[in-house]
């Protein structure tokens, strides 16, 4: 079974913003600590919705029952507590692993170009929406950049399927779209997205 957030983004960025599940799930995204601790009765109040509504979405998701899914919500937020903490790789020891670490994080600060960061970071914040458009393992990467933004109550989109293209053309003009790519052959076959 696939994590909980991937589940959660995958129903965001495939379902239609009318269906129900994707209701509950921009809820069970934007608010997740609160979910963890909701009855799903609450939780269909929540994101108006039914409560049968909110069982076939679990039932949807893998989760046997209702319970099992908020141990998920409780086990992602654990999770998510624990990412903080360095990674520790075996033969190294902690000041060696750290030296590494802040090293590696140094070179990554320098290649970095701060105001270009600072205005996509602007740009986030203004918008109504964020699209992202990226394929394999960007796309993969950007899940959770997404259940971030999720969580800031910005509405995120991946979009990793190049059919799915039409769906900008509905945009508002205080939508975002970002282009990820490595080797830039995403970029130039989007590019005339870009003057929408």
């Amino acid at each position: 079974m696939q994590p909980l957030s991937q589940q959660l983004v995958l129903y965001i960025n495939r379902c239609s913003r009318h269906s129900t599940y994707y209701q509950v799930a921009r809820y069970v995204l934007e608010h997740i600590e609160e979910v963890s601790h909701m009855n799903s009765h609450e939780l269909a109040q929540a994101s108006f919705v039914s409560q049968s509504t909110v069982s076939r979405f679990v039932l949807s998701l893998g989760f046997p029952s209702y319970p099992a899914f908020i141990e998920a919500c409780k086990e992602y937020l654990s999770l998510f507590a624990l990412s903080d903490l360095p990674e520790y790789h075996e033969g190294k020891t902690w000041k060696e692993q750290l030296t590494f670490e802040h090293e590696h994080i140094q070179k990554t600060f320098e290649q970095l170009d701060i105001q270009q960061i600072n205005r996509l970071l602007k740009d986030i914040d203004k918008a109504n929406e964020v699209y992202v458009i990226a394929t394999g393992q960007a796309a993969l990467e950007l899940y959770e950049f997404q259940v971030h933004l999720y969580t800031l109550k910005k509405p995120t989109f991946i979009i990793d399927d190049p059919h799915r293209i039409e769906d900008l053309i509905k945009m508002h003009k205080d939508t975002l779209i970002l282009v990820i790519s490595a080797s830039g052959h995403l970029f130039t076959s989007y590019r005339k997205l870009l003057s929408i």
